[in-house]
């Protein structure tokens, strides 16, 4: 959801990362995150963009009360400010649109409440109504999902000046992206960690019949305290209503490419759910080796992905996964990464799994499930 944080390594320490945000293991072997909060991140490129950005606002807001005066017709939206406070600090911007940090103080002046506000980008040549169910279905579906390990969206406004806006709770530690970019690599308690609240996310989202199509560290969000919720769904799709029994299949890729499952490249039907699975794999695997282990699961084409195909079937594996220590882990990523859909385990079964059952949540996490 917000695509690339505007918050660089070098504008935050990068090397010192760690003893800002520091990965602490308590006497009693529970651990604790402490991640860089973004409330106070902005960097000098952004407070020139933020004065430049304010000054647009200006305008369009004086543009508003002169098409309020002329009888525009969009005197009847509203402004996010109006309903969620005033905010200029960029906090994330990718193609579909940008992330602003907004702040709200409530009448008696007690701590101010914060959202990001994404305001979606109109295309060049996009049609408004193009425009308009892009903007809206994210909505439709993040507003109905209620599990800790789920971005909420609370709000979609129209601007006055037309543009969409999602509104959303904060999450002040940035996405695992950020914390992947300034780390290096995570190790493997934290990246465990991460995962298995990832795995609870997926579980949830496929139990009320949503398969979200784009999973990736960008849309993976962090509190501060190392809570992950799953975000970006503008790609997601209902693959099962309520009153249905069968889950429905689909077609066609989207995603981002290094996290596409090898079947997407097929042409023909495939169950949207597997295709959930695949990224989980690849994700922790970036968060293990701080880099990805393919550019694209093309067995014809990517001479990293045709090496893993080989190496999984002979006794030494693949080596970037034969350095995970755990057993239990190495077996459950080679599941996930299963070339054939039909082969790999659900979220439920991920959770099941020996690996899985031995991993232990933050105290953030566990007091948030």
């Amino acid at each position: 959801m917000y695509d690339q944080l505007s918050v660089s390594p070098q504008a935050s320490g990068g090397e010192n990362f760690r003893q800002k945000a520091p990965f602490r293991v308590l006497p009693d072997g529970k651990h604790e995150h402490h991640l860089i909060n973004l409330r106070t991140e902005v960097t000098a490129s952004d407070t020139l963009r933020n004065f430049i950005k304010a000054i647009w606002q200006k305008q369009q807001d004086h543009n508003v009360d002169k098409d309020a005066r002329e009888g525009s017709p969009f005197k009847s939206k509203v402004a996010t400010h109006e309903k969620y406070g005033r905010g200029s600090e960029s906090i994330g911007y990718g193609r579909s649109g940008n992330v602003r940090l907004s702040r709200k103080t409530s009448l008696n002046n007690q701590k101010a409440e914060c959202y990001a506000i994404k305001e979606y980008r109109r295309g060049p040549r996009e049609t408004m109504r193009a425009y308009r169910n892009r903007s809206t279905s994210s909505f439709c579906i993040s507003s109905c999902l209620r599990h800790t390990n789920v971005l909420n969206i609370l709000d979609l406004v129209q601007e006055p000046h037309g543009n969409y806006c999602d509104v959303m709770a904060f999450c002040d530690g940035g996405n695992l992206a950020t914390l992947i970019l300034r780390s290096g690599k995570l190790g493997a308690l934290e990246a465990d960690c991460f995962f298995k609240q990832l795995a609870r996310g997926v579980e949830y989202l496929h139990s009320v019949g949503v398969a979200h199509r784009d999973l990736k560290p960008e849309n993976l969000l962090l509190t501060s305290r190392g809570v992950l919720e799953i975000a970006g769904f503008g790609l997601a799709e209902c693959f099962r209503f309520p009153w249905e029994a069968k889950a429905r299949v689909t077609t066609g890729r989207c995603g981002s490419i290094p996290y596409i499952a090898p079947e997407q490249y097929l042409d023909g039907e495939f169950d949207p759910r597997p295709v959930d699975i695949w990224p989980m794999g690849m994700i922790y695997m970036v968060m293990r080796a701080g880099k990805l282990l393919w550019g694209a699961a093309l067995k014809h084409k990517d001479n990293n992905y045709i090496t893993y195909l080989g190496d999984r079937k002979l006794p030494s594996g693949f080596r970037p996964i034969e350095r995970l220590q755990n057993e239990n882990c190495r077996s459950t990523i080679y599941a996930i990464l299963n070339p054939s859909p039909s082969r790999r385990p659900t979220a439920s079964q991920v959770l099941a799994s020996p690996w899985c059952c031995e991993i232990q949540l933050c105290k953030a996490g566990a007091d948030e499930s």
